[in-house]
């Protein structure tokens, strides 16, 4: 869960994540540049280890660590709380749910195996879709720099792979055998059994059905086999093609919200998709 905290005058957002069990705390340092992509970092505190920087210059590390310096016994007492979401997370930890998290299982397609990332894709994801800023244009992290990045984030992930709520797939066409996407499970709502699914896939699988197929295999994955009863997804107007994959998939168009979201090009309207497990055939919600 990630809390906000602070902006500075530089249009910089500094937020914080939950107290961990060994008593730290993440905090992330986010700053749009001149083209509405965001520079971005991780401090953990107490100990103010820096980790995933993209874009920042060490002056400008030297003068966040100051203000997250400054500002710690703030961050750490609201992180032990809960910040301001304490009640919806504790409504989260109470909540009486149905669902059956499984974690992130391998699942085939026709064409497609959708298994957990390897620190080994590291290159792969770097080079089909991770580095090119036309597939991160609609998301909320910035193009990587380097395989090297990419491989601390699969590394971590890989940790996160434990935690039988983490679902996040990579995308590896059969005959490729190496991922040119990936599909997530972006928040989850136990109080409604509702999970929210994003995705993105390199520009060269464009236009030939991956995603469409690889979505449909996870909603087969979350209302089957987990036993959801809503997945929800978003995109941005500019990103028809991205409704289309949510169309194909039998999710309905349920609305827009206006400058309800941030992105790379910055706070933009979202189109809201979803489907019930009534919706589906055979579908019958239990409670």
């Amino acid at each position: 869960m990630m809390y906000p905290f602070l902006t500075l005058y530089d249009n910089t957002e500094i937020v914080h994540s939950e107290m961990k069990p060994d008593g730290r705390v993440k905090v992330y340092v986010e700053k749009p540049d001149d083209e509405d992509f965001f520079h971005n970092a991780v401090c953990w505190i107490p100990g103010y280890q820096w980790e995933d920087n993209h874009g920042f210059t060490q002056e400008e590390i030297a003068y966040y660590e100051e203000v997250i310096r400054s500002t710690a016994h703030l961050i750490l007492e609201f992180s032990q709380r809960g910040g301001f979401e304490n009640v919806f997370q504790r409504q989260q930890q109470e909540a009486k749910t149905s669902m059956n998290n499984l974690g992130t299982q391998p699942l085939q397609t026709e064409r497609l195996l959708l298994r957990r990332f390897r620190p080994e894709d590291a290159q792969a994801m770097f080079d089909n879709w991770a580095s090119d800023p036309e597939v991160t244009k609609f998301l909320t992290w910035p193009p990587y720099k380097s395989p090297e990045d990419v491989r601390r984030y699969l590394t971590n992930l890989a940790g996160e792979y434990q935690q039988e709520d983490r679902y996040t797939w990579a995308i590896v066409p059969r005959e490729l055998g190496q991922p040119v996407g990936s599909i997530s499970a972006v928040h989850q709502d136990l109080r409604v059994n509702s999970v929210e699914v994003g995705y993105c896939v390199g520009r060269a699988w464009w236009g030939q059905g991956i995603m469409t197929e690889a979505f449909s295999a996870v909603l087969d994955f979350l209302f089957d086999r987990v036993g959801v009863n809503r997945v929800t997804a978003q995109h941005d107007p500019e990103n028809p093609a991205s409704g289309r994959v949510m169309a194909k998939c039998g999710l309905r168009k349920e609305g827009v919200l206006r400058q309800a979201a941030r992105c790379n090009l910055g706070v933009r309207d979202v189109v809201c998709w979803g489907i019930l497990r009534s919706d589906r055939p055979g579908g019958n919600y239990i409670v």
